[in-house]
């Protein structure tokens, strides 16, 4: 199962870099590890550092459970405020979006 979901997000990253224009793409990273400011690591599944954009990979199960959509849209939102803390200044100088997060869920 947990082999199934790891290419399910890696294909679903695939698509997402397919569905962007191709300028975008080096500024794009797809299960980057990422340390925050209180040393805690994490992890999203695509960051898009130039629109700002964060997608969390969910699969279809997870839609239209509550409990499970809600934890989906805590852990994109985490992840997006987590990277403001990181870059948000510098984005700002440099005119850049805030970090903004997404579910997607995949079949």
């Amino acid at each position: 199962m947990l082999r199934a979901g790891r290419l399910a997000h890696q294909r679903s990253g695939v698509r997402y870099l397919e569905g962007i224009p191709p300028e975008q793409r080096p500024f794009v990273d797809i299960d980057q590890t990422f340390v925050d400011l209180t040393g805690r690591r994490f992890r999203p599944d695509v960051v898009n550092h130039l629109t700002g954009e964060v997608v969390e990979f969910k699969p279809q199960s997870w839609k239209g459970v509550s409990r499970l959509e809600r934890e989906a849209r805590r852990q994109a939102a985490s992840y997006a405020a987590r990277l403001n803390a990181l870059y948000g200044d510098w984005r700002r100088l440099e005119g850049l979006p805030e970090y903004w997060w997404r579910v997607e869920y995949y079949r």
